[in-house]
């Protein structure tokens, strides 16, 4: 039988709740810790920090751009499956259920939204250094 709930640590509730036989967060963060990569945890993981705990199998995370090749190369070796798209790449495991997205969009949005010939509402924030990228 399995650990109860309340003598379980937050990683290992989520890896039960994920049907987890691996640890997922556990291999992406080594993964990070091999390429040196900064990264930030985002959405509703993150904001579990500060409030009353919501579940989430997804797990959102901000990089900088340069080292997106390097984490899907490290994340393919240790056995995970990388999924790029037009502004992210999902990164997950057949062994869980948790599911983690990298952004790679650098703010831009989608053509669709270009802009044509309407008014700007607001005007356009300067340039944020954060990890060390420059982000708008």
């Amino acid at each position: 039988m399995g650990k109860k709930v309340t003598d379980m640590t937050g990683k290992e509730f989520l890896n039960s709740l994920a049907n987890g036989k691996i640890d997922l967060i556990q291999i992406f963060l080594d993964n990070m810790t091999e390429i040196k990569s900064p990264y930030c945890v985002i959405g509703g993981l993150a904001v579990n920090a500060y409030v009353e705990p919501v579940v989430s199998l997804d797990i959102d995370i901000v990089i900088t751009l340069k080292k997106v090749e390097a984490i899907c190369r490290a994340a393919e070796r240790r056995g995970l499956n990388v999924e790029p798209s037009q502004h992210s790449v999902k990164i997950s495991s057949p062994q869980s259920d948790l599911r983690i997205q990298l952004q790679t969009d650098q703010g831009k949005p989608p053509p669709q939204y270009k802009r044509t010939n309407r008014k700007r509402l607001a005007p356009r924030p300067d340039a944020k250094y954060i990890l060390g990228d420059r982000l708008f």
